[in-house]
């Protein structure tokens, strides 16, 4: 790894097959002291309806973050929320 600025593209692909709403929160944290203390840096919030169909839906964000020091920046995601049936696909660019 090497510091400087670096766009970050990320997203995720959720399935349910059931008749319940569901939520689906989607978290990138960010530090800058190896981890001691984490923020909430950028985060997307996804919903699917009750339906009687199967339902799909996707939560995606940008970042732009300067990375000075490889030692002690770092990034890491977090999926939360009420149970998704399944996780399709995480991508990150």
């Amino acid at each position: 790894p090497s510091t400087g600025i670096y766009e970050i593209y990320a997203q995720v692909v959720s399935y349910i097959n059931s008749n319940s709403n569901r939520e689906l929160r989607f978290y990138m944290y960010t530090t800058t002291d190896n981890g001691s203390n984490w923020s909430d840096s950028v985060h997307a919030y996804d919903q699917q309806y009750n339906s009687s169909s199967n339902t799909w839906a996707t939560s995606q964000f940008n970042y732009v973050i300067d990375i000075t020091d490889t030692s002690n920046d770092k990034i890491k995601f977090e999926l939360k929320g009420r149970i998704v049936s399944a996780f399709s696909n995480v991508s990150i660019w």
